[in-house]
């Protein structure tokens, strides 16, 4: 039997078992949605695979170039005896190596691997390089010299001997780990050092990929600091001394590696997910990703290469070498990718919401079986609220929208953080537009920043290319959970409830009837609590009970109105089954507050049941939902209205 089918045979039958689980415990509705879900749980997305995968690697005294699809040599350079670093321009073309036999920097470009430049040439080995994000720049440490840059920015100037050194994903920063200290250097429009930390040995260096955290291995664990504010910590890891840390490229996660072990981490939390441990005997040398994330690759000093599936974490292959190795490097795939911007609700962070399974499954674990959707995820991490969160009473929609406008586009965010702007980045300028998940109070926030703030920050109106809305309160909320004390402490969730309390006679009078039941305004409104949500949507909640109300503007910049605009996805329970946002009519509030469904022509409405059981906190992490949200990214078009919508989407396997 061949292994695809293998793996479709084992795939259906865990399914089975789980339906006869779901008949038993949800009844029949819940287990037939499943059902519909085998039929494409054995098949990816029907378009054509990945370009084959190529890895340079120095052992011994050879550089060797290797494509991963056969595992094949592609390449040889024995000219090249003493290559101590490795490093590809982001574009793919070019590899650029450390050759310290001659003590200088060569270039290759990447069709047949020729030498075609030689940036550097010094007395002493150059033993960390790296390009810049566009790739116009190669900056090289060099023992006992002068930093040197070589490209657009040229530089030298001592700064000490370079440990690591990495650029900014928005190229205007650069971070540079000596063994004094860790300076942090503007590159662009001028160079200048505007941080020197002497408390600080790195080891190595990364940052995230949004650029808002710079991660520092040291001999005692692992920093993180926080590079919108100055980077003041904002964690520490104490463990064995770190010597590599490489954030995955689309954003899912941080590997960071000690002398015999890989620790792997979920971006938003840095939570522990997994723990890729070796022999004692063992040393590890280098741990990097491919360029779509579907791969991590750890080689140690001797013998092997060690190749390994993200979805899953398991070992798929051993590449053997002879000799030491020194350098391990992928080339880039030229793909060009989209920022995937998940935006979290009220209370719940963002590494629940968006990792953990809560029964069903996530995005992260769909979304890592799919390095096909060309995506890099972003997960930002706004104030919580809630009674745990006093502190955040203050903030509300406006703040939040804040945050988003400056990880977008730039400039200070509601908390004087400074951000590059993801729009700004080199990897994302071309495309120039980020895509928004929002969940819950997310999607509010996510439509106040396009309503009143998007493109106040950059060269063009519209950042956005789709906005897709999970079970988020488009009107508002209007339960008496929600808006049943007067006195209501939390400025967010007064905004959310329209500024006006709930009680049992109005969940129980009909839309626009509340008669003697009227909601009153909190005692604790500052002002504009009971304006936002209409300015938002540019109608009275009166109209909200019209039935068949539509209004153009409550989604603006939207296509295919506006060719060039955004594409509306708005998804929720069907029935008004989310007691706490409602569904496609207004109900158990006589104001109309709890209503899903948005009434602009252009906005993609969809009933999607929910399992285990019908509920706003399962919402986000049942497979429908997500696979809808999937095939929206992957053709940047709603999906027919059908059941199969998970066909030819892969799924963790139970």
């Amino acid at each position: 039997m061949k292994f695809e089918e293998r793996r479709c045979t084992f795939c259906i039958h865990r399914l089975s078992r789980y339906i006869m689980k779901a008949i038993s415990l949800y009844q029949l509705a819940p287990a037939l949605a499943l059902a519909l879900l085998a039929a494409g749980c054995c098949r990816p997305f029907e378009t054509p695979g990945s370009s084959t995968q190529e890895f340079a690697f120095r052992a011994g005294s050879t550089l060797v170039i290797v494509e991963t699809q056969t595992w094949n040599i592609k390449k040889q350079l024995p000219q090249f005896r003493e290559v101590v670093e490795l490093t590809y321009n982001p574009s793919g073309t070019r590899l650029a190596l450390s050759e310290c036999a001659r003590n200088d920097i060569v270039e290759l470009e990447t069709a047949t691997y020729s030498e075609v430049a030689v940036p550097l040439e010094s007395d002493r080995c150059p033993d960390k390089i790296t390009y810049s994000p566009g790739g116009e720049d190669l900056a090289a440490g060099v023992l006992r010299r002068p930093f040197h840059v070589s490209g657009q920015h040229p530089l030298d100037t001592f700064v000490g001997d370079v440990k690591d050194l990495k650029y900014h994903p928005g190229g205007a920063i650069m971070a540079i780990a000596t063994e004094r200290n860790l300076q942090i250097w503007r590159v662009i429009p001028a160079y200048e050092k505007i941080h020197s930390f002497d408390n600080i040995r790195a080891q190595c260096l990364a940052y995230s990929i949004d650029g808002t955290r710079l991660y520092v291995g040291v001999e005692t664990g692992c920093l993180v600091l926080d590079a919108t504010r100055q980077y003041v910590p904002m964690t520490r890891f104490d463990m064995d001394p770190v010597t590599g840390i490489t954030p995955d490229p689309r954003g899912y996660w941080l590997a960071v590696q000690q002398a015999k072990q890989v620790k792997i981490y979920r971006t938003p939390d840095l939570r522990l997910q997994h723990n890729l441990s070796f022999p004692q005997a063992t040393k590890l040398v280098e741990t990097v990703f491919s360029p779509d994330g579907a791969t991590l690759a750890i080689g140690e000093q001797s013998q092997f290469i060690h190749f390994y599936r993200v979805a899953g974490w398991q070992k798929i292959h051993d590449y053997p070498f002879e000799g030491n190795l020194w350098c391990l490097a992928f080339r880039p795939d030229g793909v060009v990718r989209q920022p995937l911007v998940f935006v979290h609700g009220h209370s719940v962070p963002a590494g629940p919401v968006w990792f953990e399974a809560s029964g069903n499954s996530s995005f992260a674990d769909m979304l890592k079986l799919h390095p096909d959707i060309p995506v890099n995820a972003v997960f930002l991490q706004l104030p919580l609220h809630g009674n745990e969160y006093p502190e955040n009473y203050t903030t509300g929609i406006a703040e939040h929208a804040q945050d988003m406008l400056a990880l977008i586009e730039g400039g200070t965010d509601s908390r004087l953080g400074r951000h590059a702007g993801l729009i700004n980045f080199p990897a994302y300028r071309a495309n120039g537009r980020v895509a928004i998940v929002g969940y819950s109070q997310g999607g509010i926030n996510s439509r106040y920043y396009v309503r009143r703030l998007m493109g106040s920050r950059a060269a063009y109106p519209i950042t956005v290319s789709e906005l897709i809305l999970l079970a988020t309160p488009n009107h508002g909320v209007g339960g008496v959970f929600s808006c049943g004390n007067d006195t209501q402490p939390d400025l967010a969730l007064r905004q959310l409830c329209a500024g006006h309390t709930a009680t049992v006679g109005s969940q129980n009078m009909g839309c626009n009837a509340c008669g003697i039941f009227a909601p009153l305004l909190f005692r604790s409104n500052t002002g504009g609590e009971d304006s936002l949500l209409v300015q938002l949507n540019g109608h009275s909640f009166e109209q909200d009970c019209t039935p068949g109300f539509q209004l153009a503007a409550e989604a603006p910049f939207s296509k295919p109105g506006n060719p060039q605009g955004i594409l509306y996805v708005n998804l929720y329970l069907p029935g008004n089954g989310d007691l706490v946002v409602g569904g496609a009519t207004p109900s158990l509030d006589c104001m109309g507050r709890r209503q899903a469904r948005m009434h602009a022509p252009d906005v993609h409405n969809r009933e999607l049941n929910s399992l285990p059981g019908p509920s706003h906190e399962h919402f986000v992490h049942d497979p429908i939902v997500i696979c809808t949200v999937l095939k929206v990214l992957h053709s940047h078009a709603m999906p027919p209205e059908s059941n199969q919508v998970c066909s030819n989407i892969k799924r963790k396997k139970a």
